[in-house]
């Protein structure tokens, strides 16, 4: 019973997630300057269609970023599989430096 109403809760909010990117692909229309051209109207409807798409993909990463820190907590006082570089100084500088020289690039 628990398994169908999780899968209830998905197709819900996935329904959702479609409405509102349809919505915002309508917002996106007053987004844009008047037509000037014969070519704008195709272009608005492209821009239209790119912001719907990029709400839901936007919508299902946030979603899913928030179910997994809501569901997928370690239980307190859980260090049974804790970060394998925990305590080894020189993979935690590497990984320092890593990051430092990928942000500079």
């Amino acid at each position: 019973m628990l398994k169908v109403l999780e899968y209830c809760l998905l197709v819900i909010l996935i329904a959702g997630a479609v409405v509102i990117s349809h919505w915002m692909g309508q917002q996106a229309y007053t987004w844009m300057p008047p037509q000037a051209t014969a070519e704008a109207q195709r272009v608005d409807h492209l821009f239209s269609f790119l912001v719907a798409v990029g709400t839901f993909i936007f919508l299902g990463m946030v979603g899913m970023m928030l179910y997994s820190a809501l569901f997928f907590r370690a239980k307190p006082d859980d260090y049974s599989e804790g970060h394998p570089a925990r305590g080894s100084a020189k993979l935690e500088c590497d990984r320092l430096n890593q990051w430092q020289t990928q942000t500079l690039l």
